[in-house]
């Protein structure tokens, strides 16, 4: 996997909407505005919101049935386990 695919999509996903990306974003862009609040009802690998935050910088929400995906998401907000993730890939 390449180092883009990684920063993209930190969880892969069958079905994931990273092919997308390119219809999807147009539709959802012209929508938002500082105030904005994207909410992604089945994250899944989070590739579409992880786009539109990388891209206009806005709050977002998730959400998903797997409880292991959410959790792993909210540990990626804590900068500490973050770094213990990334030591953990390059071993």
């Amino acid at each position: 996997m390449s180092k883009k695919s990684r920063e993209t999509i930190p969880l892969g996903c069958f079905g994931n909407k990273r092919n997308e990306l390119k219809l999807l974003l147009p539709i959802i862009e012209p929508q938002l505005n500082e105030k904005s609040i994207f909410v992604e009802p089945f994250c899944g690998s989070c590739v579409v919101s992880y786009a539109v935050f990388k891209k206009n910088k806005i709050k977002f929400h998730i959400n998903d049935l797997d409880e292991n995906r959410i959790n792993f998401y909210k540990n990626m907000l804590d900068e500490e386990k973050r770094n213990e993730l990334y030591k953990l890939e390059k071993e």
